[in-house]
């Protein structure tokens, strides 16, 4: 398989590329369960523990008179990007490598 490396153009418009996508389709506003899928978390109590640790990557609040929490799609897409040049450049965070036991059968 013929991969190519990303140009320096083709990684500044990826913050741009996220932006416009992400307004397109939630606008201005990203609501919580959006930033829920997004983020890949199966449950809602995931996500809520999360915003109670301030885990997320991105900034949540409430609007008044509204239920529920949101998020800034921009910021979202800056976050996106910024996770997105961190993988390319190999800088993004790995898991350790799991070192066998005695007694996994493949350390045998």
């Amino acid at each position: 398989m013929n991969t190519k490396d990303p140009t320096d153009d083709e990684i500044q418009s990826l913050p741009n590329s996220y932006e416009s996508t992400l307004l397109e389709k939630h606008g201005e506003l990203m609501d919580g369960a959006a930033l829920r899928i997004l983020l890949h978390m199966k449950h809602e109590r995931t996500f809520r523990r999360a915003i109670a640790a301030s885990a997320l990557p991105v900034g949540v609040f409430r609007l008044a008179g509204r239920k529920g929490w949101y998020a800034r799609t921009r910021d979202v897409a800056a976050w996106l990007a910024s996770v997105g040049n961190a993988a390319g450049t190999g800088l993004a965070e790995r898991k350790p490598e799991r070192k066998p036991s005695r007694s996994d059968p493949a350390h045998a």
